[in-house]
């Protein structure tokens, strides 16, 4: 299904006819935010929702916080591979600085703007050549402040920018788009991200160059295609909830914006993938709480749905869960303050409650299999892995299991992920899986505990019954779900995990149940060894 999608192929013409007939280019602030958004903005945070108003004193608060940190300075981190100050903080802090400028009229924001740009076009590069993520996230933030503030800067000030943005991030993403970098091909999160910051920044100099800037929009869009492929047919994609979140929230910004310019998007975002996708936190999490996996950090409540993916399809029952979500959440996404409408609010809050999914739900490309009684929190949810240990951001996590009742998760199947400049977390592992048994000579990603089986709810099979340094499952290993049954008082499913410990054993099954009207989980495993010395390890993770 990811491969029979089919997309037109965008030309340069089709963006300089569309950029064309909208009008809009030059007429600042015309990216993300608008003049008509800053004043709809505006006009309810004096006058409207309470919850609207919540999300911008949030914002405004992140504001406070970033005036006073240091500004951002050009070093690696420890793996001398990202750019930190690029990708993260204090750069992520520019569109709720600006913001804030836009609300409150207080130059002390305008003031912190200008010297974070003026910082970051001083730097040597923007970490295209060695990580070119840092590129992409940081020319995303970077184009939406300079779009809100540009009416402030000066005419050295705007050259400046525009031109750091032009040799940092369009001419190397150029470069990489027609070389094929991993990036640009991929169905990860890395392809929506990198390719909506070049987008953006294209955007902002098109005036400078359109011939230029025309060829490299349309080549983002068409190879964002690929990332769009992910999410077929249900929303999912492999990498889990936590890079699922990461990417669309470029993904968003980047739809949002073509509208903006261009008056569409061509219809890249209008897929049943990308329709189904905002259930898609929902469905992959438990009743209390998320389901960590891979690279995804720990989940201690279910992931909130992106808003926009709601509002983009017209979902009203999805944004009715969104919204009544919001109202007791803690902290609050910048990007609220664009996707945030009055009319979409007002009827979603006036629909009906949605109809939630299936009971019992297997997640394509995840492949999460999971059973559950209700969807409350105070509910019974089961889980089992059994994605490809080789999946992106993957860990040797075949067969891992969680456990979730009456409001706590007591079986975790994993400790999320663990710190990336360790040294090796993304390097080769020797010894291999299939190599003869010997000593660590150098670090490697197979190595870290929390990536290891060892470190999941899972099994670990020690061949000869002693300590063994090499990976635990073999990281290329295919489980395949053998069977799922569903029925309205249980169900069940089975996993031939034999390919991922083929080292160790004949035959490895374990298979996952809810039962007594689905007040009963159990979990089976059926294990036979090829070494009668054989130690097997049945671990869990608890809270």
């Amino acid at each position: 299904q990811q491969d029979s999608l089919q997309f037109q192929t965008i030309t340069p013409e089709m963006v300089k006819q569309a950029i064309s007939q909208r009008g809009t280019m030059g007429r600042h602030p015309y990216l993300f935010f608008t003049e008509e958004d800053i004043n709809r903005i505006q006009q309810y945070y004096n006058n409207g929702n309470p919850l609207f108003k919540s999300i911008c004193d949030y914002n405004i608060k992140l504001a406070n916080n970033a005036v006073v940190y240091d500004l951002p300075t050009y070093h690696l981190d420890d793996a001398n591979l990202r750019l930190e100050d690029m990708h993260n903080f204090p750069v992520n802090s520019l569109p709720p600085l600006a913001m804030a400028y836009k609300l409150t009229g207080d130059t002390v924001y305008l003031k912190r703007i200008k010297a974070v740009l003026n910082a970051v076009v001083g730097f040597d590069d923007w970490g295209a050549p060695r990580h070119f993520l840092d590129a992409g996230v940081g020319t995303t933030y970077v184009a939406i402040a300079y779009d809100l503030v540009y009416d402030m800067m000066s005419k050295q000030e705007r050259n400046d920018i525009e031109e750091a943005i032009m040799e940092k991030a369009l001419k190397p993403g150029l470069e990489g788009m027609k070389n094929d970098a991993f990036w640009t091909t991929q169905r990860q999160n890395w392809n929506g991200i990198c390719h909506t910051g070049i987008r953006l920044g294209a955007y902002i100099c098109y005036e400078r160059n359109p011939e230029l800037c025309a060829e490299i929009i349309a080549m983002t869009m068409n190879h964002e295609t690929e990332y769009i492929r992910a999410f077929e047919p249900m929303g999912q994609t492999e990498e889990g909830q936590s890079y699922f979140d990461y990417g669309v929230s470029f993904m968003e910004i980047g739809f949002e914006t073509d509208k903006h310019v261009m008056g569409t998007e061509f219809g890249l975002s209008n897929t049943n993938g990308l329709r189904n996708a905002g259930w898609f936190p929902l469905r992959s999490g438990g009743t209390c709480a998320g389901v960590s996996l891979g690279d995804g950090d720990v989940l201690t409540s279910v992931a909130l749905p992106r808003l926009w993916l709601a509002k983009n399809h017209d979902d009203t029952g999805l944004g009715k869960i969104i919204f009544d979500k919001l109202k007791g959440a803690a902290n609050y996404d910048w990007r609220l303050m664009e996707f945030f409408d009055e009319d979409f609010y007002n009827r979603c809050m006036d629909s009906e409650d949605a109809a939630m999914p299936q009971l019992d739900n297997l997640i394509p490309a995840l492949d999460l299999v999971s059973f559950r009684n209700k969807w409350t929190t105070n509910g019974n949810f089961i889980s089992i892995h059994a994605a490809s240990n080789a999946a992106s951001h993957g860990h040797l996590d075949a067969g891992q299991v969680d456990i979730q009742a009456n409001g706590v998760h007591w079986v975790m199947g994993s400790l999320g992920k663990d710190v990336y400049v360790y040294p090796g977390y993304f390097s080769a592992t020797s010894p291999d899986y299939n190599d003869s048994k010997g000593e660590q000579t150098i670090a490697g990603r197979n190595h870290i505990y929390r990536l290891r089986a060892e470190g999941k709810t899972a099994v670990v099979v020690q061949g000869d019954g002693t300590p063994d340094i090499r990976p635990d499952q073999n990281p290329q290993g295919l489980p395949i779900i053998e069977k799922i049954v569903s029925k309205p008082r249980g169900g069940y499913t089975v996993v031939d995990l034999t390919d991922c410990y083929s080292r160790d054993v004949i035959e490895y099954k374990r298979g996952i149940m809810m039962s007594e009207n689905r007040q009963l989980m159990t979990v089976q495993d059926e294990i036979v060894t090829n070494n009668e010395e054989s130690t097997i390890w049945w671990l869990m993770n608890t809270p």
